[in-house]
């Protein structure tokens, strides 16, 4: 009896110290990750109903991954803000990471007071500068935060006529 329960103690620890190993080799690999931001852009509405309810505005970022190990994620959650105020939110369902470089894209939706804002700034051309705020969700719901700043200027069109793609 005092063996078996010698041998479920060392098992326990053995398994506890295997999960906390592979909770930091997954948030040292996810924090290995770089981020390059290739496009930002507001969806155009596809009808009148969502021109008055819901506006996009699409985040294209290719993630690297300089290891030669591929990643599935089990999504990502997040929020892009402006001067501390939330615009939107966007969830990524699960996807893959694979060595080197893996394109994705987020589109968050915010309101149409928040996007006629937005535009009404960036056609004076004052181009804000974002905020981006996720959750990455690991294997065996691991979460790892990851905060970015993004600024319009380098990826909106400089034509405010061109602004919805």
């Amino acid at each position: 009896d005092g063996m078996k329960k010698e041998w479920l103690k060392t098992a326990g620890v053995t398994a506890l110290a295997f999960v906390a190993y592979r909770a930091y080799k997954l948030w040292e690999l996810a924090n290995s990750f770089s981020y390059r931001y290739t496009g930002l852009y507001f969806r155009k509405p596809k009808n009148v109903k969502e021109l008055l309810n819901k506006f996009s505005l699409v985040l294209e970022v290719t993630i690297m991954n300089p290891t030669n190990t591929t990643l599935r994620l089990n999504g990502v959650r997040g929020g892009i803000y402006h001067k501390g105020v939330l615009l939107g939110t966007f969830v990524l369902k699960g996807f893959t990471i694979q060595a080197g470089d893996t394109p994705v894209k987020a589109e968050v939706l915010i309101t149409p007071q928040n996007a006629s804002a937005l535009v009404n700034q960036i056609t004076k051309g004052d181009y804000p500068v974002f905020d981006i705020r996720m959750d990455v969700i690991m294997p065996f719901g691991f979460v790892v935060k990851q905060e970015f700043k993004v600024n319009s200027r380098d990826y909106l069109p400089k034509n405010a006529l061109n602004i919805f793609i």
